[in-house]
């Protein structure tokens, strides 16, 4: 699976395609959903899309996060960074460990120590 822009992706999926092509190219995108202070699921369903641009010092999301009513959920360098934590750590870990991980990322700000 590749991360393509402007699409809605569910969780489990896209955890696995970073996980099985040592990704690390997370710089480019975000992930967006409806309500961004819910835990994370693996069920959960993301919308990718780019950054939001700064200007004058307010973020400018995209225009589709902006009509469809998304919020930020996951900066895609961060995901990224929270993906590879959990692979450097745990051999084979299911999707579970990866939600988990994602979770205590966004309330911690911290990596999860899995082992």
């Amino acid at each position: 699976m590749q991360v393509i822009m402007k699409s809605y992706v569910k969780l489990s999926d896209l955890i696995i395609a970073i996980k099985n092509t040592n990704f690390n190219q997370g710089s480019y995108f975000c992930l967006y959903s409806k309500d961004s202070m819910e835990p994370l699921a693996s069920s959960s369903v993301c919308f990718v899309d780019e950054y939001p641009k700064e200007r004058g010092g307010e973020d400018v999301f995209p225009e589709d996060v902006v009509n469809n009513d998304l919020e930020l959920c996951y900066y895609g360098e961060q995901f990224v960074d929270v993906i590879n934590n959990v692979v450097s750590q745990v051999n084979d870990p299911p999707i579970s460990v990866f939600i988990d991980a994602l979770n205590y990322y966004m309330d911690n700000d911290d990596f999860l120590d899995t082992k």
